[in-house]
């Protein structure tokens, strides 16, 4: 649902914006008491327009994490990934004579710089809506099997994709409409969710 509210909820809670009534608390903490350095380093994020960086495939994946990182610490970032068995010093992008990667392959990128971040919250805002099916397949089951280390935030308009999730919130003109389940919520044949659904089954 476009407009719904989703991405000025992330904004909220990132800094990007400042209520206008009500806090945002992290682990208990209103948000407004700590440093922009401290409340980002909660957050891991990746955002539909995610960056392909042309440089090397360590500095690619390491860009923004601290500069104590290892390569070991990347080469774990990397586990599972097409790049595992990869150089760290491998160019990437056929611009610069590098190694040309797909888009699914460059998501696969972004998601190992956050897990090199190592936050505990992740958010992934329409993570997968530039890639094709089989690369979003491949991107949900790494997040089912490594959800348990952290809070995983999926922001989505595609009902399929939402799943495998723990527990959804449906936001609808800035506030929450309904909230529970995926099974849940398709049991509501007359809610928002059960609607968007349909519509969507119908019109892929």
């Amino acid at each position: 649902m476009n407009g719904a509210g989703k991405s000025t909820a992330v904004n909220l809670l990132v800094g990007g914006l400042s209520p206008d009534r009500g806090r945002v608390l992290i682990d208990g903490r209103d948000a407004t008491e700590l440093t922009e350095a401290e409340r980002l380093g909660h957050f891991g994020l990746l955002v539909q327009e995610f960056g392909r960086f042309e440089f090397t495939l360590r500095d690619a994946v390491a860009l923004g994490s601290p500069d104590t990182s290892s390569d070991g610490d990347v080469r774990a970032a990397l586990a599972d990934t097409f790049a595992a068995g990869m150089p760290l010093d491998t160019q990437l992008g056929q611009q610069w004579g590098g190694t040309g990667i797909s888009g699914g392959q460059w998501q696969r990128l972004a998601l190992a710089r956050i897990h090199l971040r190592n936050a505990g919250v992740w958010i992934l805002d329409e993570p997968t809506s530039a890639i094709d099916a089989e690369a979003e397949r491949e991107i949900f089951a790494e997040l089912q099997r490594t959800k348990h280390t952290r809070i995983t935030i999926v922001v989505s308009h595609r009902a399929w994709t939402l799943m495998g999730m723990d527990r959804i919130y449906v936001i609808d003109h800035g506030s929450v409409v309904q909230q529970g389940t995926f099974a849940e919520l398709m049991s509501q044949q007359s809610g928002r969710f059960a609607q968007l659904f349909a519509d969507q089954a119908t019109n892929p």
